[in-house]
Order: structure tokens, then C-alpha cells, then sequence
């Protein structure tokens, strides 16, 4: 329903301008794209362009069909809410750029929905075709999960029998995807879930980033005023944003975050060793 002249001023801005490569050492003199690139105008890129606004809009508005064909057809699998009882035939998730379908039948061997899934992917990556995209297999994996009973309650399993996933890329060659440990975290979309919901990856990836951030502060020869705002609007940004998608403690919380927060202290002339209560207290308490 969007207008034709609105897409055109959309994509051929996209296409026509002139990108440079920014770096630590400045942006490059030389450029891509614009009306100096004569195979942009013969080929112009494809896809809907990095930093394109509409893209999340788009890609919804393109996996959707996709997912319910995957539906029609009787994949994904169906449960009902605790409370208010509806059933829910559950396919996959689909966010941005990014997608997971999944296969659960809880009363069939664990081998026999491998083969489910190998045949959901065939109608997935058939759809993808068909809308003019493709799978990345350098970029896909998948687990098999399966369960236990140990006494009293059940917990997850790693099936040791051998099962295989396969695609085809964008020319058409067929390749294995790399098949993972239920307790191995992967990122996607920021955030390194797994999933037997262990959250060490994800606290060992944010402390990394506290200790390397902690490094810079002390290199930048930043003034002193500067230190505890560049803190809270940059790093703690960082630190924050998958604390949604994470059940971290509040012990785990203060181990990642120590690193950052003594540089940023350090750095602006405050004393790393003053208490907790004041460093996080509010301003209208004298606290930091």
C-alpha cells in the first residue's frame, strides 16, 4: 500500500549515495557507490540496504507468509496457556534480520524429529527462494534437545545418536549446518542465549567488554568531569541491554559491571573503594 514514488525516493537515495569507510584512523578518501560506480546503476544492491529504517518493517512483512505456510503444513508445534487457556500453534520467532523455527513432539524419538525439522527447513528456505532471498549457512545452527528423568524432575539431554540439518546457499549448494551442545550460547540479536537458559556466556561476554572499556577510560586522558557521564551513557548503555533477556544476579550484575565502574571512579578523581550504598546512591542523597 506504500506509494510508488516514496519507495523509488527511498531506494534510489540508498543506491545513490556515496559510502565511506570510517576507522580509528578517520574516514577513507575513496567511496563506493554514487553516480561515479557505473555497475550500480547496471546492478544496483539488492535487499532492502544496511541501515534501511524499514527493514525490520519489511522483513516482517516478508517472513510472515513464510511462517504461516510452515504452519499450514502442520509444523511447529501447539500448546495451550496456563491461564487463559488459548491454543497457540507456535512456529518460530522472526526479529529484524533474524529468524528460528522449531519442531516439538514430545511423544515421537528424538531421531524422528530431527527428520521433522530437516523437512520444515526444506519449506523454509523454499519460501526464502521464492521471495528472492536465501540462507547464510555460515551464519545458521541448530540443537536437538531432548529430556531426562532424574527421580524427581526432568532436565535437559543431549541425544549422542548422529542427525544432521542441510541447506543450500544462494547458488544452490547443499551444506551441513553445524549442530550444537544444548549448553552452548550463541548471539542473536546482541544476546547469547542457550538453550538450557544458562547465562554465563552472556555474563563472561559483558564483563569482557566492562574490562575492556575499563582499559580505554584509562588511555583516553579524558578530564576528570567527563568520566562519570561517559560511564553511565555509554558503557552501562551496553551492559543493560540484554539484562531483559537474561536472569543474571544481582551478585553477577555487580562482578560484570566492577571494571568499568572503578576506571570511571578512578578517572574522576573519586576514591574506588567508597561504599556501595554511596556509589549508587541518588544525587538527592550524596550518593554518585
Amino acid at each position: 500500500g506504500v506509494p510508488d514514488p516514496a519507495l523509488v525516493c527511498i531506494f534510489t537515495t540508498l543506491q545513490r549515495i556515496e559510502h565511506h569507510v570510517r576507522t580509528v584512523y578517520g574516514d577513507s578518501t575513496s567511496v563506493f557507490g554514487g553516480a561515479s560506480d557505473t555497475d550500480l546503476y547496471a546492478l544496483p544492491i539488492q535487499g532492502v540496504g544496511q541501515g534501511n529504517g524499514g527493514a525490520p518493517q519489511i522483513w516482517a512483512l516478508v517472513s510472515t507468509p513464510i511462517l504461516n505456510m510452515l504452519r499450514t503444513e502442520g509444523y511447529g508445534f501447539v500448546f495451550r496457556t496456563s491461564i487463559s487457556n488459548r491454543r497457540v500453534h507456535f512456529v518460530g520467532y522472526a526479529f529484524v534480520d533474524d529468524a528460528d523455527i522449531g519442531i516439538c513432539q514430545p511423544s515421537l524419538p528424538a531421531r524422528q524429529t530431527a527428520t521433522s525439522m530437516q523437512h520444515a527447513l526444506d519449506h523454509w528456505e523454499a519460501g526464502l527462494t521464492a521471495t528472492g532471498g536465501a540462507i547464510v549457512p555460515s551464519k545458521s545452527f541448530w540443537y536437538l534437545v531432548d529430556y531426562k528423568w532424574n527421580c524427581s524432575q526432568w532436565s535437559y539431554h543431549n541425544p549422542s545418536f548422529p542427525a544432521t540439518l542441510q541447506v543450500r546457499d544462494h547458488n544452490r549448494q547443499v551444506h551441513t549446518l553445524r549442530r550444537l551442545s544444548l549448553h552452548d550460547a550463541q548471539r542473536t540479536l546482541g544476546v547469547y542465549l542457550a538453550p538450557n537458559g544458562q547465562d554465563q556466556t552472556q555474563r563472561d561476554v559483558l564483563r569482557d567488554k566492562s574490562k575492556r572499556w575499563a582499559l580505554r577510560l584509562r588511555a583516553a586522558h579524558l578530564p576528570k568531569s567527563h568520566c562519570l557521564p561517559a560511564y553511565r551513557t555509554t558503557i552501562l548503555k551496553s551492559l543493560q541491554y540484554p539484562l531483559l533477556a537474561t536472569c543474571l544476579s544481582r551478585k553477577d550484575l555487580h562482578w560484570v559491571q566492577t571494571p568499568a565502574c572503578t576506571a570511571a571512579l578512578q578517572c574522576s578523581g573519586v576514591g574506588s573503594d567508597i561504599p556501595l550504598p554511596i556509589r549508587f546512591g541518588p544525587l538527592s542523597r550524596q550518593g554518585l
